[in-house]
């Protein structure tokens, strides 16, 4: 083995000439940050000018034949009478005539469904904790209780 001892310059002690260059590395990071702020800018602009601006055209523009043609017949349906299937004798009337005729049927009580509130029950399922017969189980919920009576309108 050598017992080689490196020699050192007092004048440059501990200072090793192939270090980094802390001016250089700090100038290509701050351009890299300048890059990185422009792109983000640049992309800002871009969506704002042309693609939010083709958007705001197609928008804005007038309505289409095509689609004046369609609130046309959507607007026939709702507002006219028309046969569905006249073989089976179903017709289509103007939704206000229709709301009119649901309305005088639910004020005569004459609605083929129920239209009376009521409280949904439900029953445990048998060999659940809590149901009748299960060995263990806690008490058996009490009776239903009986539904509150419909609502009647304020009428002033």
């Amino acid at each position: 083995m050598s017992d080689h001892q490196p020699v050192v310059d007092s004048q440059n002690e501990g200072f090793d000439p192939g270090e980094v260059d802390t001016g250089s590395v700090s100038f290509f990071g701050g351009i890299i940050v300048v890059i990185i702020i422009a792109v983000f800018i640049g992309v800002t602009l871009y969506w704002d000018k042309f693609l939010n601006g083709r958007f705001r055209t197609v928008v804005e523009e007038a309505p289409t034949a095509q689609l004046q043609d369609l609130h046309k017949r959507e607007d026939d349906a709702l507002k006219g009478y028309s046969y569905v299937d006249k073989s089976k004798g179903q017709v289509r009337i103007p939704i206000d005539r229709a709301m009119e005729l649901l309305i005088s049927e639910v004020q005569a009580g004459k609605t083929p469904y129920n239209t009376k509130d009521t409280i949904k029950v439900v029953e445990p399922v048998a060999g659940a904790p809590g149901a009748p017969g299960a060995s263990g189980s806690v008490a058996a919920p009490p009776a239903a209780a009986a539904a509150p009576a419909a609502a009647e309108p304020v009428k002033h």
